[in-house]
């Protein structure tokens, strides 16, 4: 493996978008899932994934996610 040499392609769909908590201070609160199917280049295999998380944007334009992923 070099550094730079491209792993994998990933195409997938949101499937859920849900807005829990917006406040001027603290931000914007977001929960999100998704699918998508990962297309392996080389030895890294194919799988297909799902994937859940909750993602804050803060009023200075940081954002911050913790996710969950199942891949099969």
């Amino acid at each position: 493996m070099v550094l730079g040499e491209k792993l994998f392609e990933e195409k997938g769909n949101i499937t859920g978008v849900k807005i829990t908590k917006v406040n001027p201070v603290e931000g914007v609160t977001t929960e999100i899932s998704f699918t998508s199917e990962i297309r392996g280049e080389g030895r890294f295999p194919n799988s297909n994934n799902l994937a859940s998380g909750i993602m804050t944007k803060y009023p200075h334009g940081i954002i911050d996610a913790t996710w969950q992923t199942r891949t099969w």
